[in-house]
């Protein structure tokens, strides 16, 4: 804070005073007087000399500060940053049900998305636990309250996918699998997800399906297919080496408490495709960052029509998400897993941690100059992107 205050005056009037009433103290006084005099003028002067520097440089300091702290523009020269409704759940009698790809974001990487009657689920986790509590290695929980709320009224799917293994993606699977009609869909995972769902009991291990890494196309339903690549999870935090690694090698003999127990086991990018004789759909899905060129397909596949990318701790992973956006020119973007998953009350949806949602968005931008790209979506919890493909030929 700056501020000023006018200079102290020298009562002469108390110098007069003494004079009647004492010599020596009128001489001793009269010395203090004169001296207080030039003390207070020099000290006038200094602060004169202070505050026409401080004044001046004090404006240049906020003058910097201001531009200093002002942040790049999200949008990028070329773009156009708009805002939609989003679209209501189509129903099964909508003329465009069968050909138009329905893509629902239950928040982290947990989606369910649709084509007519083909439909998949990602990384389930619908519970969240404060920051305090899993950082300090308290119990976790899925709760069944939650999970029944989120999936009523939402189809049942043909299949379950889970990239890793962490709690933020697999908490609430027992729990989903629990659900009418859920009980008998297959979760495809690595051997540390099956290890993880028995600890809630043998049964929930029984439609595990362990994930195919082969490069070709596997055969989940009719009209349902994937591909998984091997990738390696990004760190989440800088300096620090990537939390909860590991994998669980025996199967647990009760459920896992703590996020520490969740693993991250072997981690997947997942090419889906969903088809039927209106339709055909692929989407790439990546549950975490992945650094270099980590969960690339094989050159057989040239362009997917939607990439649904982890958007926290991007800049930790080299070349993300740039060189995947490059690699398979994806029409529709998606930006993932920005939600803040350790926000426990019913606010808006806050931004999860060192998310940098400002950076993702330029640096997509910057990589989305190829000819097919149509828009980046950045969806809000429980949203329903309605994505159909464009007309072609005359």
């Amino acid at each position: 804070m700056i501020w000023f205050a006018e200079p102290r005056k020298v009562q002469t009037g108390t110098t007069n005073k003494f004079l009647k009433l004492n010599l020596g103290g009128v001489h001793f006084f009269s010395g203090i007087s004169q001296t207080h005099l030039r003390s207070s003028y020099c000290l006038i002067r200094f602060r004169k000399c202070v505050g026409q520097l401080i004044f001046p440089c004090g404006l240049l300091t906020l003058f910097w500060g201001m531009t200093g702290c002002a942040g790049h523009s999200t949008v990028t020269p070329g773009m156009v940053l708009g805002f939609t409704r989003a679209e209501p759940i189509l129903a099964a009698n909508d003329l465009t049900y069968t050909k138009s790809l329905q893509v629902r974001w239950l928040g982290a990487a947990c989606y369910l998305v649709q084509l007519g009657d083909r439909v998949i689920f990602t990384d389930p986790f619908l519970t969240h636990h404060s920051l305090a509590r899993v950082g300090l290695g308290g119990s976790i929980k899925s709760d069944p309250h939650t999970v029944s709320n989120v999936l009523a009224g939402l189809p049942v799917p043909q299949a379950i996918f889970v990239g890793h293994s962490h709690y933020d993606h697999l908490l609430d699977a027992a729990e989903c699998l629990k659900q009418p009609g859920w009980g008998e869909v297959p979760i495809y995972g690595s051997f540390s997800t099956r290890n993880l769902l028995h600890g809630y009991g043998e049964r929930f291990t029984n439609t595990w399906q362990m994930v195919v890494t082969n490069a070709s196309w596997q055969e989940v339903a009719q009209g349902i297919r994937y591909k998984a690549i091997p990738a390696i999870h990004g760190r989440q935090l800088p300096l620090f080496p990537l939390l909860y690694a590991g994998k669980v090698n025996e199967p647990m003999r009760r459920r896992p408490r703590r996020a520490s127990d969740f693993k991250v086991g072997d981690s997947y990018a997942f090419l889906f495709e969903l088809s039927n004789d209106q339709a055909t759909n692929t989407i790439y899905f990546v549950d975490a960052a992945h650094p270099h060129q980590q969960g690339f397909p094989d050159d057989s596949v040239k362009s997917v029509d939607v990439a649904i990318l982890c958007a926290p701790t991007w800049e930790l992973s080299e070349g993300y998400p740039g060189n995947i956006l490059q690699r398979l020119k994806p029409r529709h973007i998606v930006a993932s897993h920005y939600d803040n998953f350790f926000q426990v009350n019913h606010k808006p949806t806050e931004f999860a941690p060192l998310a940098d949602m400002n950076g993702f968005l330029i640096r997509t931008q910057n990589a989305a100059r190829y000819l097919e790209f149509e828009n980046i979506l950045v969806p809000s919890v429980g949203s329903v992107l309605r994505l159909e493909r464009k007309a072609t030929g005359p």
